[in-house]
């Protein structure tokens, strides 16, 4: 029996939980596309000083799918903790090298994911260094992921655009094109999702694919992107990028805890609600227990380090790598 294509979609964080769902399967034929507009955080610097495509959200995706126990697994994604280092991740200076070695990004990419062991492919969407950008619903436009996030006019997002065209690669359009299933993860909708449908290509080639297409939706708002967003409002805004429709929506039911709430409230972040403006003839709603179920000390031991001026998102409400095998399962069958 041939193994089934499932090619993931998105940013790095919220790609990585679900990528770690899936390489629980031997008979998935697992691709990951990744985004490569953040300018946040050392891989931020990293991309200004090299001018190369930002190289964490991809170094992320390939660390969810190599085996932790491996060294050459821990060697990309160890992350150092002293002084001025503090916050620097070792897999992507090793994508940087690469991708001068090899003199192509998608290849220092590539080579990275043969040292730590991955059996499936991790492609950036593009070669191409570009910066996202939003327009907002006053007119005044935003270039930069970061400066997206942190901005000061409150106002709300009306459209995405690269400053710079992207063009997708041949091999993500490729295997967009010939996948089974689509999986367009959780992540910052702006940022991370919109930001890789955006590279010229993409749109086209998820609209001609026959794969079933599903979308995990976020846990939670964001602040910048997405408040008082419900689930069809996640879902309508990127249907406003490619060209056909959702067939099925992953939503959480699982209430977090009300200290992660709390938290999350600092930040006038809320749960994402389930409302009825979803066409329910085109995109079928599976609501069910989507939830990593740990304790604030067990979900803040897994915070990244942070050096001095970098910025990190909240990160403590995730989905369950376990939960999503199980439901993910029910597509491979």
């Amino acid at each position: 029996m041939s193994k089934k294509k499932v090619v993931c979609v998105g940013g790095g964080t919220g790609q990585a939980s679900i990528l770690s769902s899936l390489k629980k399967f031997d008979d998935l034929d697992l691709v990951s596309i990744v985004g490569v507009t953040d300018n946040g955080g050392y891989s931020g610097v990293i991309r200004e000083a090299m001018g190369i495509p930002q190289p964490g959200d991809s170094r992320n995706c390939i660390g969810a799918l190599s085996d932790p126990e491996l060294l050459q697994s821990k060697i990309i994604n160890y992350r150092f903790s002293e002084g001025s280092l503090a916050g620097i991740s070792l897999g992507n200076l090793i994508i940087a090298a690469l991708t001068r070695i090899t003199g192509d990004f998608s290849e220092g990419i590539k080579e990275t994911a043969k040292l730590a062991g991955v059996s499936g492919k991790v492609l950036p969407v593009s070669n191409d260094s570009t910066q996202i950008c939003a327009e907002l619903e006053d007119g005044t436009q935003i270039i930069g992921e970061w400066e997206i996030i942190k901005r000061k006019n409150r106002k709300k997002v009306k459209s995405m655009y690269l400053e710079d065209r992207a063009f997708a690669t041949e091999e993500v359009k490729n295997e967009l094109k010939t996948a089974d299933l689509i999986i367009i993860c959780p992540g910052s909708l702006c940022t991370a999702i919109i930001s890789a449908i955006l590279a010229e290509g993409i749109s086209e080639a998820i609209g001609e694919s026959e794969a079933k297409l599903i979308y995990i939706c976020n846990i939670m708002t964001q602040t910048g992107q997405t408040e008082d967003f419900t689930v069809s409002d996640h879902v309508n805004f990127i249907q406003n990028y490619i060209q056909r429709s959702i067939d099925f929506v992953f939503v959480n039911n699982n209430h977090p805890s009300e200290e992660l709430l709390e938290e999350y409230k600092r930040d006038n972040s809320f749960p994402v609600v389930l409302d009825s403006h979803i066409s329910r003839t085109k995109t079928e709603v599976i609501l069910t227990d989507l939830l990593l179920d740990l304790d604030m000390d067990k979900l803040k031991q897994n915070e990244r380090v942070q050096g001095e001026n970098m910025h990190i998102g909240t990160h403590l409400i995730r989905h369950d790598p376990e939960k999503m095998a199980a439901i993910l399962n029910r597509f491979f069958n």
